[in-house]
């Protein structure tokens, strides 16, 4: 089964969705955390669906290059004009585990596999 990691493109993709959404640089949205008033920017890894909601896969972008990248998924929205998404909080751990499974799913499993053949 493909999978659509809904980046909107036609060409090769190497998470497996048919969108060569990996080889462009990543698209970047700038989130406030509760605890800073400050802006960060996220580079955005994918927007996915799971069970009939949709989730976006982000990760802060880190001044440090030594620190490790942590992926942060929330539910995602589009309001009507396709401007200003909204991001919610996944909250409870049941809703969690299944999407970071399909997430896990659609970006890696294929370059799992490439590197054991």
């Amino acid at each position: 089964m493909e999978k659509d990691c809904n980046c909107h493109s036609s060409e090769e993709c190497s998470c497996g969705a048919g969108c060569d959404c990996h080889g462009e640089e990543l698209p970047v949205l700038y989130l406030t955390f509760d605890d800073s008033d400050e802006e960060v920017a996220c580079d955005v890894l994918g927007i996915f669906p799971v069970d009939g909601k949709t989730y976006i896969a982000v990760v802060p972008q880190n001044e440090n290059e030594e620190e490790e990248d942590e992926v942060l998924i929330y539910r995602y929205e589009e309001n009507e004009d396709g401007e200003d998404p909204t991001l919610d909080d996944i909250e409870s751990e049941e809703e969690y585990e299944r999407v970071s499974a399909e997430f896990f799913e659609i970006f890696f499993e294929e370059d799992e596999e490439s590197e054991e053949n």
